[in-house]
C-alpha cells in the first residue's frame, strides 16, 4: 500500500489531477474488501495531505469473470457500489463495447458514480455513449495498436518485395503534420 501511495504522490507532484487504480493484482481480481480497503487508505491519505485527486477505479470484473454476462455485470455493479462507499470518484469498465447499449445504460443507472469506458471497434458511437450517460471515454492503447498494425504491414511489404510503396498509403504530408501539431493561433 505504501508503494501505491508514494506513486500517487509522485504523480500529483508531477501535475496529475487524477489516477486510475485497478482491482487486479498479478492478473487476479482482488477481493472487493481488499480493494475497498485500498481505496479508503488512499482517500484518507490524500485528504490528510490536502491533495486534490480524482480517484478512478478500474474494475476488471468483466474481463476476469468466468460467469455469464449477467453475473459479470452484477459483479461490476456490486464492486462499483462498494468502491463508491470506500471513497472513489469514478468507475472505469474496459471493453463494454461488446455488451451493447442496453447493458451500458443499465450500468450508468445502477452505478452511483460516473461511468468511464474504453472503446473498441464494436463500441457504439461516442455520441451514443454520451446520450447513455457515459462520463468519460478512453481509447487506451487502441490507436497505438492500429498504428503498429499498419507499421507491420509496411515492414512486411519492405521485407517481401524490397519496395516501400506502402509508405505512401494513408500518409500525411509535412504540412498536414505541422497543422495537426501546431498550437491554435500560432504560425
Amino acid at each position: 500500500m505504501a508503494d501505491i501511495l508514494a506513486s500517487i504522490q509522485q504523480a500529483i507532484k508531477a501535475g496529475a489531477v487524477g489516477v486510475n487504480l485497478e482491482d487486479t493484482d498479478n492478473a487476479e481480481l482482488l477481493p472487493v474488501e481488499t480493494m475497498a480497503d485500498r481505496i479508503t487508505g488512499i482517500r484518507t491519505r490524500y485528504i490528510e495531505l490536502d491533495m486534490p485527486l480524482f480517484l478512478n477505479v478500474r474494475t476488471d470484473a468483466l474481463l476476469k469473470s468466468e460467469g455469464t454476462c449477467t453475473e459479470s455485470l452484477r459483479d461490476v455493479v456490486s464492486r462499483g457500489n462498494a468502491y463508491a462507499e470506500a471513497g472513489t470518484h469514478g468507475v472505469f469498465v474496459p471493453d463494454l463495447g461488446d455488451l451493447g447499449q442496453k447493458n451500458i445504460a443499465m450500468l450508468v443507472r445502477k452505478l452511483p458514480l460516473p461511468l468511464n469506458v474504453i472503446v473498441n471497434e464494436k463500441s457504439p458511437p461516442i455520441s451514443a455513449l454520451e446520450q447513455l450517460g457515459v462520463a468519460r471515454v478512453s481509447f487506451g492503447p487502441r490507436v497505438m495498436c492500429a498504428m503498429l498494425s499498419y507499421m507491420s504491414k509496411i515492414t512486411a511489404g519492405l521485407l517481401s518485395t524490397g519496395t516501400s510503396t506502402r509508405l505512401g498509403e494513408h500518409s500525411l504530408s509535412y504540412s498536414e503534420i505541422n497543422s495537426l501539431l501546431s498550437t491554435p493561433g500560432s504560425a
